[in-house]
């Protein structure tokens, strides 16, 4: 069949409902030109259409990693990717809300994981200052390698805690934390540049910006304004304790010489 969105021409699943390219609904249009939309989503659950204050969300919630069943597992990740990274105030607009906290995690684990172990390895080739990790000894770049899992998760987690908690500050938290979760677990994507030996984590992070801040946004319905006031609130609060624990691992080395 042919997606009446995108036009690409593809072999539909039974029971598929969204295009296997561009994640457009499939619905045929009724009698009067307007689009059916069921009460039900692609998972089963009520369709999320519309925002706390009661303005609509722009077509029914749907992320293509969460419908890797019908459009398979690569096609998932990469459409996801993809539209997080280059749409995301469309493709945040649409995530749904309310799913569960799986497979956000699992998309974010995947990205995270396969990205910075190819920036660990990369190392090897060309060192980074950051992290001479060509210094390392057999065994710690073993225990290295099998905790770069680990980590990503759990930064996945702290810094959707340390965003959530900004929300409140900037008085935007107007959903719960599972919503802000999904937000950092998807906005992952960019972190596969940490391949790129040197530059790539900070273009990583810059790209990573400004996907989280319209996200944000989206999500939680707030203005530009408090989306980048909460984004930049946990960067400035960690830059401003490494600062000073620097300064104060300084005074303290300086201190028995004076």
């Amino acid at each position: 069949m042919n997606c009446p969105h995108c036009g690409q021409s593809f072999e539909a699943l039974e029971g598929q409902r969204f295009c296997s390219f561009c994640g457009s609904s499939l619905e045929r249009s009724n009698a009067s030109g307007q689009t059916t939309v069921s009460e039900t989503n692609q998972l089963g659950g009520p369709a999320e259409s519309q925002y706390q204050d009661g303005s609509r969300r722009p077509g029914e919630p749907y992320v293509p990693w969460e419908d890797i069943e019908n459009v398979g597992f690569f096609q998932g990740l990469i459409l996801t990717a993809r539209g997080s990274v280059f749409s995301p105030a469309e493709f945040f607009s649409r995530m749904p809300l309310r799913r569960g906290l799986l497979n956000p995690l699992t998309y974010g684990l995947i990205l995270e994981t396969v990205g910075n172990m190819a920036g660990y390895l990369s190392g090897f080739l060309v060192e980074n200052p950051l992290f001479p990790q060509a210094h390392l000894t057999g065994s710690l770049m073993m225990i290295v390698g099998v905790l770069i899992p680990v980590i990503a998760g759990l930064w996945l987690i702290l810094w959707a805690l340390l965003l959530h908690v900004s929300l409140f500050l900037v008085g935007g938290a107007n959903e719960d934390f599972e919503a802000s979760f999904r937000i950092v677990a998807y906005s992952s994507a960019p972190d596969l540049l940490n391949a790129v030996p040197v530059v790539g984590s900070f273009i990583a992070l810059v790209w990573k910006l400004s996907i989280l801040i319209p996200g944000v946004r989206e999500v939680h319905c707030i203005s530009t304004a408090k989306a980048t006031a909460a984004v930049f609130l946990p960067l400035v609060c960690c830059c401003g304790v490494l600062v000073g624990g620097v300064m104060l691992v300084s005074i303290a080395a300086g201190g028995p010489a004076g």
